[in-house]
């Protein structure tokens, strides 16, 4: 299986033989690779190659079995959207996400980390960006003391996302944004950004502005000289801690009026609950989050089965304008944001409308 966006690819894997004179070397694939009588492929390749003289060398040997399996592989591959493929795979598992929705990824994750409900939605809400018809983003933010629990809270959900669509950065700064721009206009499109520490305040503004951009540039200045970052997909990020002390009042306003920002404030009995968990999870074998490849399907496929859009009535929209503080500074963008969000709400409890459902939800939350 090999995952593309919304679909998934399906191929034949081979076995087969390298012979040469009296020389039989067996190779079988794996997770990371041929493996040729426990050798990687290209250590095999070049074994043979230094008998045969290098005559042809080892890198036309290995280009030679590379593009034969290629074309084995590409007679039979078939290509269809991942909710299909999981529904055929696990029809039982299939019908129980149907009948839970989110809620049946949130009671996975409490394997590893019970409540904060708010912030799992909120991780969900920064996945399921990347599956809307809509380009722009906005950045969640969870707030919170040190040792509270913030990223071990996210992580009960980025964790359970399949490899390929989600980076786990511990910092980043403006060059290593605009390298992720060199790296393709839509290189960004499927992957969810959880930067587990923002330090550089350039690089939060950069990131900032870029998520609002939706499609388009964006120029900085990196030791004194423009750069130009162009993405046709702005990037969909949560991080967890901030530091925004270097910050006058309006650049924090500026930067903080991008992200959706929740709080964790513990309780007493919060902690005795979590704390329990922390016990079952120290004697775990296999370490934190390690999920199944069932359960990262099952996420995957409730992102790419539910609507890309939900519609919001507007006595829907006028109750929330009407909750949101009035600020003469960003009372737009707030009512905007939250407007977008209680959208994404709504696909992820698989709906094209935004109902009172889901505004209760919301209130309830976030």
């Amino acid at each position: 299986l090999k995952y593309d966006g919304e679909d998934v690819v399906i191929s034949k894997v081979y076995h087969f033989q390298i012979k040469y004179g009296n020389m039989k070397i067996q190779c079988i694939p794996t997770k990371d690779g041929y493996v040729c009588d426990e050798k990687p492929l290209k250590d095999a390749v070049k074994k043979i190659a230094r008998i045969a003289g290098y005559h042809p060398p080892a890198n036309d040997i290995l280009e030679s079995i590379e593009s034969r399996l290629q074309l084995l592989k590409s007679k039979d591959e078939k290509k269809m959207k991942v909710h299909e493929y999981f529904a055929q795979t696990y029809p039982e598992a299939w019908s129980e996400v149907q009948q839970k929705g989110i809620w049946y990824l949130i009671g996975k994750s409490e394997k590893y980390h019970l409540g904060d409900e708010d912030v799992k939605l909120l991780a969900l809400i920064a996945f399921k960006m990347l599956f809307t018809t809509k380009k722009k983003r906005i950045g969640i933010l969870v707030l919170g003391d040190a040792g509270s629990g913030k990223s071990h809270a996210i992580e009960s959900i980025v964790s359970m996302i399949p490899e390929g669509y989600y980076y786990n950065v511990e910092d980043i700064t403006p060059k290593s944004i605009i390298y992720l721009g060199k790296k393709g206009s839509d290189y960004l499109r499927w992957k969810l950004l959880y930067l587990q520490e923002i330090t550089n305040l350039s690089a939060l503004k950069l990131l900032s502005m870029l998520m609002t951009s939706g499609e388009g540039g964006s120029i900085t200045v990196v030791d004194g000289e423009p750069v130009e970052i162009h993405l046709d997909y702005s990037p969909s990020i949560i991080t967890s801690v901030v530091n925004l002390e270097e910050a006058d009042s309006s650049q924090k306003t500026q930067i903080l009026s991008r992200f959706i920002s929740v709080a964790i404030i513990r309780e007493k009995k919060d902690v005795d609950t979590i704390s329990g968990k922390i016990y079952d999870n120290l004697n775990r074998n296999d370490g934190e989050f390690i999920y199944d490849d069932k359960t990262k399907l099952a996420l995957l496929a409730w992102m790419t089965y539910t609507p890309k859009f939900a519609y919001i009535p507007e006595d829907i929209y006028n109750k929330l304008k009407s909750a949101i503080p009035f600020s003469r500074t960003i009372a737009l963008r707030i009512i905007d944001y939250a407007g977008f969000t209680l959208q994404i709400l709504a696909m992820l409890l698989n709906k094209d409308t935004v109902d009172k459902e889901t505004l209760e939800l919301f209130k309830k939350h976030l």
